[in-house]
């Protein structure tokens, strides 16, 4: 990953290099700021966070992120720019249960918050047209990430299958049983992003992003949003 981001870095350079060069450009909006709303896939792994493998039964997830973000960018040639942005991803509650002899005998729930700063190179596919862009996106994200969950594990385990019968108030089991767990955490990581604008009257550009951040266990946190952004 850290290959592509250099060679996608010194590929928008030359490219920068090239247009600056060339005199017969069209003229362009050169500064750009914005907000947009979307839809975000944190991609949470419970085993991350040393919630039991065996702990998690399939998942349901009951409420996935309705991200939000502001952006701000720069467009000093034609087909590059260059863009920092806040992103909120939202909040995922994740929950799964297990059964055994029709109790409730296996659980999880976690919630997981998720915001990043990001700062970026935008490469424009050179169009003909002024009022529509498509265009990619890559550079460096700082992701802060927050986790907690909790649950207990009744049904696989042989050692606290013999403890009372049934999950609720009131009843004694093996702490190894059960886990409750909070974790924070910050790391920087490569963002890349896809995205097509479209502009409008007065100022104004409408904008679609599909944008990636790697995770560790290489699912990715992801947000699909529609923006609009003020362009002078």
């Amino acid at each position: 990953m850290r290959r592509i981001l250099i060679y996608s870095l010194a590929l928008l350079a030359k490219v920068a290099l090239a247009q600056a060069q060339d005199p017969a450009q069209q003229d362009w909006s050169r500064f750009h700021i914005g907000l947009a709303l979307g839809d975000s896939e944190l991609n949470f792994d419970p085993s991350s966070i040393g919630i039991p493998e065996d702990a998690a039964p399939e998942r349901s997830t009951e409420d996935s992120g309705i991200g939000a973000k502001l952006v701000a960018g720069f467009r000093p040639v034609r087909v590059v720019a260059a863009e920092i942005q806040y992103v909120d991803f939202g909040e995922e509650v994740i929950s799964g249960r297990g059964y055994g002899q029709g109790l409730v005998r296996q659980g999880v729930d976690i919630a997981v918050e998720a915001d990043a700063w990001v700062l970026a190179a935008i490469l424009f596919i050179p169009e003909p047209s002024p009022s529509v862009d498509l265009y990619a996106k890559v550079g460096v994200a700082r992701i802060d990430e927050s986790t907690t969950g909790s649950g207990y594990d009744h049904l696989t385990r042989p050692e606290c299958q013999a403890s009372p019968s049934t999950v609720g108030p009131g009843l004694s089991f093996p702490s190894h049983c059960q886990f409750d767990t909070n974790v924070d955490q910050s790391d920087s990581r490569a963002y890349l992003g896809l995205g097509a604008r479209f502009s409008i009257p007065r100022a104004a550009a409408l904008r679609f992003e599909y944008e990636w951040i790697e995770r560790d266990d290489g699912e990715g946190t992801t947000m699909l949003s529609l923006g609009i952004a003020h362009e002078f």
